[in-house]
């Protein structure tokens, strides 16, 4: 009687079991449920992490932030790069003077009754005067123009003091992306260790030509990389940043007074 009874409870107790393992296979024991678990879902032929949400955010405002921080930098490179035209032309000013100089000296030098030969030399002596006295006279009024729009002292500063702020600010977004990205590489960092994220995706993978990865997703590591370029271009100096390219100009020719 009583090894009947032992037989009976063992039997049941076989059963409870294989109940409960089978719904640990239905339900929150499945692979599927094993990577929820771990914030991990599933997008296209990877498994990513929620989180993954936040990046794209948090790369629109870090970029908006380089953006304003970029326009204000630009302004001060389109100030600087035409003072410095204006100084150039200055400098082409002088050689004009010395040239016209030269050449009305030698003008000085024509004869009273030129022959045929003699008043062709002398008339293209005058005619490159006249040009050279015209090409003074634009250089002159360019550079006027340019000195009587360029913004005084103060606002000068102005701009340098928001250069400074905005750079902060700027800094400030693209540290807390860092902080980010690196949390985020931290946890995919540790669920490549983890045995039963591997363990649940060679479950799925069972049986299955289309091999199921853990991520993260090409939109992540396109992101990471802007961040990096980002980190480059504002952590060097505001006026060494991209914008700066348009102050590095090659030094002029005579024509300059043509450049605009």
């Amino acid at each position: 009687m009583i090894l009947s009874r032992t037989r009976r409870l063992a039997g049941l107790l076989a059963l409870v079991s294989l109940i409960a393992s089978a719904n640990v296979r239905a339900g929150d024991g499945s692979p599927d449920e094993s990577l929820r678990s771990v914030s991990l879902i599933k997008d296209g032929g990877l498994y990513i992490l929620k989180r993954e949400s936040e990046v794209c955010a948090k790369l629109q405002e870090t970029k908006s932030s380089f953006d304003h921080y970029v326009d204000v930098v630009n302004q001060r490179a389109s100030i600087e790069y035409e003072l410095a035209r204006a100084a150039r032309l200055d400098q082409q000013i002088i050689e004009l003077d010395h040239e016209i100089g030269d050449l009305w000296v030698e003008h000085e030098q024509r004869p009273g009754r030129p022959n045929s030969v003699q008043k062709e030399y002398f008339d293209g002596v005058k005619s490159r005067l006249d040009a050279l006295r015209r090409e003074k006279n634009e250089a002159v009024t360019e550079v006027r123009r340019v000195r009587s729009q360029a913004p005084g002292l103060r606002v000068m500063q102005e701009l340098d003091g928001e250069i400074k702020t905005r750079r902060v600010a700027c800094l400030s977004e693209i540290q807390d992306f860092r902080q980010v990205i690196d949390s985020i590489d931290a946890e995919y960092s540790d669920l490549a260790k983890n045995k039963r994220v591997e363990d649940a995706l060679t479950e799925l993978n069972r049986g299955s030509s289309a091999k199921l990865k853990l991520g993260p997703s090409q939109e992540y590591k396109n992101a990471r990389k802007q961040l990096v370029q980002l980190e480059k271009q504002v952590q060097s100096n505001p006026m060494s940043s991209q914008s700066r390219k348009k102050v590095q100009t090659p030094k002029p020719k005579r024509s300059a007074i043509r450049e605009r």
